[in-house]
């Protein structure tokens, strides 16, 4: 319920500068790639095959986070 808080007042922000949806678009594109991310998290520690790419891409994002 928050993300959707928070993508309603992106929208509003958007509204009162006058922005064509940069900051909407912004803030669902962040908890589409988290949430992207948590799945194959998920995947990689279900033992499912994931390709090469995917897995450093979230080593990146763990280490980077620390």
């Amino acid at each position: 319920m928050a993300i959707f808080l928070v993508i309603a007042v992106a929208h509003q922000t958007d509204r009162v500068i006058g922005d064509e949806n940069m900051v909407r678009d912004g803030a669902a594109f962040f908890y589409l790639a988290n949430e992207l991310l948590t799945m194959i998290e998920t995947l990689m520690q279900l033992g499912i095959k994931i390709p090469k790419v995917l897995k450093n891409l979230v080593e990146v994002f763990k280490n980077e986070c620390r």
